[in-house]
C-alpha cells in the first residue's frame, strides 16, 4: 500500500481526538519579598535572584495518586492514537466508545483522588510549611483542588471548513489537498514508528534467548515484562495500524509466541529455551527481510 492509499485509509478510518487536562502548577515563583531576602542573604543583586517553590510534595500519597491518574490518561491517549498535530491526535472511529469508557473510569478515579487530596489539605499545607520555611505562602493554598483538576476528551472533526466550499470551490480543493498530504504523512510516520518499535522489541527478546553473555559482559536474562510487552504492543498495533506495512501476520505470530512463553520455565528447561530461541530468531529474520528494505529506510535491525 503506497502513501496515498495509506493516507486515504487513515482519513476514512479515524477522527480527531483531543485530551485536555486542567490542573494547577505545583511550582510557584518566589515572591518579590522572598527574592529580596534571598538577595540580602547572599549579598547579591536582586535581579540575579530567581527560583521557584514546590508548593506540593509529590511524594505525598494523595498528591502521587492524582498525578498518577493524569499520567495514565495521557499515556492512554498517546498509546492508542496517531500523532497528527499539537493537541490533536487521530483515533480509529471504532475505538471511540472504548476510549470514552477508559477515560470515564479515569475521571471517576480522579474524582475520588481529588476528594482524598482535599480531605488531606491541612496535612499538605503542614508539610509545605515544614519544607519551605520562609518560602511558605498561605495564599498559595487558598483554592479547592476539587475544582481545578479535570480530564476531558473530545473528538474534533479533521478537515477543511465546509463553508469554504460555498465561498470558493478552488480554495476548498486546495485546502482539501493539504489535508490529504497531512494524512499521508501521519500514516507513514505511524507505520514506521510501529515497525521500529516492533523490530526492536523482537530483536531484544531474540538476543536475550541466546546463550552466554551480551557484549557488555552481562548474562543474558529475559524478563517476563519484555514478553508481556509484545502482547500489549499487539493490542496497540490493532488499534493504530492502517494496514500499510504488511506487519499484521508477523505481529499475530509474535503475540502467539509471547502468550506461550513463560520466562521462568524457559530458564529451567533447555529444550523449551532452544525452541523459543529458534522461533524468535526466525521471526526476527522475517521482520528484517520484510520491513528493513522499505523505500524510506528509517532504521536498521543490526
Amino acid at each position: 500500500m503506497n502513501a496515498v492509499d495509506m493516507g486515504q485509509r487513515l482519513q476514512e478510518m479515524t477522527t480527531g481526538c483531543k485530551l485536555e487536562v486542567t490542573a494547577f502548577s505545583s511550582r510557584k515563583k518566589m515572591t518579590d519579598g522572598q527574592r529580596a531576602r534571598m538577595a540580602e542573604f547572599f549579598n547579591a543583586d536582586i535581579r540575579s535572584v530567581s527560583g521557584g517553590r514546590e508548593i506540593l510534595n509529590k511524594k505525598l500519597p494523595e498528591v502521587r495518586a492524582v498525578n498518577g491518574i493524569i499520567r495514565e490518561a495521557r499515556g492512554l491517549w498517546g498509546d492508542f492514537t496517531v500523532k497528527y498535530e499539537d493537541g490533536v491526535r487521530l483515533i480509529r472511529s471504532d475505538r471511540i466508545e472504548w476510549m470514552n469508557g477508559k477515560i470515564a473510569e479515569l475521571q471517576e478515579e480522579l474524582r475520588q483522588a481529588k476528594q482524598a487530596l482535599f480531605d488531606a489539605w491541612e496535612v499538605v499545607k503542614q508539610d509545605a510549611q515544614n519544607r519551605l520555611s520562609d518560602l511558605y505562602v498561605p495564599g498559595d493554598y487558598a483554592f479547592d483542588v476539587r475544582q481545578v483538576l479535570w480530564i476531558t476528551i473530545s473528538y474534533p472533526a479533521i478537515g477543511p471548513d465546509p463553508k469554504l466550499q460555498q465561498l470558493s470551490r478552488e480554495l476548498f480543493e486546495a485546502e482539501l489537498a493539504k489535508f490529504r498530504v497531512r494524512f499521508e504523512e501521519a500514516a507513514q510516520d505511524a507505520e514506521q514508528a510501529l515497525q521500529k518499535e516492533f523490530a526492536e522489541m523482537i530483536q531484544g527478546i531474540a538476543e536475550r534467548l541466546e546463550e552466554g553473555e551480551s557484549e557488555d559482559g552481562k548474562k543474558r536474562v529475559l524478563q517476563q515484562r519484555a514478553v508481556d510487552n509484545v502482547v500489549e504492543f499487539a493490542n496497540r498495533f490493532r488499534a493504530l495500524s492502517v494496514g500499510g506495512s504488511g506487519m499484521d501476520a508477523l505481529v499475530e505470530q509474535a503475540e502467539q509466541l509471547a502468550l506461550g512463553l513463560d520466562t521462568k520455565a524457559v530458564k529451567k528447561d533447555a529444550t523449551s529455551r532452544a525452541s523459543m530461541r529458534e522461533s524468535f530468531g526466525a521471526l526476527k529474520a522475517a521482520i528484517e527481510k520484510q520491513i528493513t528494505f522499505a523505500a524510506e529506510r528509517t532504521f536498521e535491525l543490526e
